[in-house]
């Protein structure tokens, strides 16, 4: 015998809603946690290793501070103006030949010419040297003391100026038989030294300051630095090969 099956709908609408509701909630968090919370925990944990770096950073600020509160602040201006004029942080051309000319003269010794060998200026690999030098030549004239006085002098000057050898050319009596002019090329060298790009890097610590670097500084104190001279009439230096033309 055969019965009529009714289907109740609202039966099973009520049971799919109390499956299907929980199961959407699962889903949407599944796909909540995979587009929303993971990538929330990456920013935050890139936020979090961040704050630790400036943490870091801070605290090698304020030792340097605690440290550089501890030293005279015009001691070390003075000394870092001072080292800076010894050892120039470029290369200066003008400044060299000019400063040349000026102690050479003041001596009483003639130059014939001036000549650079100038290498790399102002280049990348130039740069990254901790210490370059610019070497120059001096063709000169002049008698044995004003000689001998030049050289003791260019010895206290700033910048600092090394002499890497004198070549005696021809050797002239005066009139008064006395003193013999000499002349000849005396090759000199002047340095200069870029400043680290990493000076004031946090992670970077202070130089030490020992004895012998206020050694140092007390005993350049005692050199003369070269101001350039008010120029009333100019004066030409062949620069490079003699000049052809003299007269």
């Amino acid at each position: 015998m055969n019965k009529d099956i009714t289907i109740n709908k609202e039966a099973i609408k009520t049971t799919l809603e109390e499956y299907l509701i929980p199961v959407a909630a699962i889903v949407l968090v599944i796909i909540g946690t995979f587009f929303l919370i993971i990538p929330k925990t990456g920013q935050i944990q890139e936020v979090r290793s961040k704050i630790k770096q400036q943490d870091t950073k801070i605290s090698q600020l304020s030792q340097k501070a605690a440290e550089l509160s501890s030293l005279s602040e015009t001691e070390l201006y003075e000394s870092s103006s001072l080292l800076l004029a010894a050892v120039p942080a470029e290369k200066d051309f003008y400044e060299t030949l000019m400063m040349s000319k000026q102690i050479v003269s003041e001596n009483g010794v003639f130059i014939e010419s001036f000549k650079f060998a100038p290498g790399e200026v102002s280049t990348e690999s130039a740069k990254k040297v901790t210490l370059s030098s610019l070497p120059f030549e001096i063709s000169f004239n002049s008698n044995f003391e004003n000689l001998k006085s030049m050289v003791e002098n260019i010895e206290k000057m700033l910048p600092l100026v090394t002499i890497d050898r004198i070549r005696f050319g021809s050797v002239e009596a005066t009139e008064s038989g006395s003193l013999a002019d000499f002349s000849g090329k005396i090759n000199l060298m002047s340095y200069f030294s870029p400043l680290p790009k990493s000076l004031g890097a946090p992670e970077k610590p202070l130089p030490k300051i020992g004895n012998q670097d206020r050694e140092l500084v007390e005993k350049l104190k005692s050199y003369k630095k070269y101001e350039p001279l008010a120029v009333e009439e100019e004066e030409v230096i062949t620069v490079g090969k003699e000049n052809p033309f003299p007269f």
